[in-house]
């Protein structure tokens, strides 16, 4: 239970350390999770007119 309070005091050392970095970090993450399944499905379909 002490490792997991550590942990999260950890985070929000960070979180209030990187700020505005952090929340850019969690945009490109939200970002690329959107796109992530486009590129997937065009991979796909490339691959599949590849064969």
């Amino acid at each position: 239970m002490l490792v997991v309070r550590l942990l999260l005091g950890m985070l929000v050392l960070l979180a209030l350390l990187l700020g505005p970095g952090l929340m850019l970090l969690l945009i490109a993450v939200k970002v690329l999770a959107a796109i992530f399944p486009l590129l997937v499905v065009v991979g796909v379909v490339g691959w599949l007119v590849e064969q």
